[in-house]
C-alpha cells in the first residue's frame, strides 16, 4: 500500500474517533460537542492562516515529551476532519 493510501486509513480512523468522541459527549450536552468540534475547527483553521491562538512555549513548559507546535500544525486537515465529525455527531439521532 503507498504513502497516500496509509493516509486515508489514518483519515478515515480519526473520522471514526471523531464521531465516537462526539456520541460520547454528546449524551451528556448536545451544545458542549457543537461547541468542542466547531473549536477545534476554527482553532485548525486560524493556525493555518499564519494566526497563532495556542501559545506553544508557555504549554510546553507544562508538557514534557510532545512537541505542541507540531501537534497543532501537521496534518491540519485530518483535525479538522476530527472536529467536524465531532460536530455533526452531536445531531446524530440513533435508534
Amino acid at each position: 500500500m503507498g504513502c497516500v493510501g496509509r493516509e486515508f486509513l489514518v483519515a478515515e480512523e480519526l473520522h471514526h474517533a471523531g464521531v465516537i468522541m462526539g456520541l460520547a459527549v454528546s449524551t451528556f450536552s448536545k451544545t458542549l460537542t457543537l461547541f468542542l468540534g466547531l473549536l477545534v475547527v476554527a482553532v485548525q483553521y486560524a493556525e493555518s492562516k499564519g494566526v497563532r491562538i495556542v501559545p506553544y512555549d508557555r504549554v510546553q513548559k507544562y508538557v514534557r515529551g510532545v512537541d505542541m507546535k507540531s501537534l497543532v500544525l501537521d496534518n491540519v486537515a485530518l483535525k479538522i476532519s476530527f472536529g467536524a465529525a465531532f460536530a455533526m455527531a452531536g445531531f446524530a439521532q440513533l435508534n
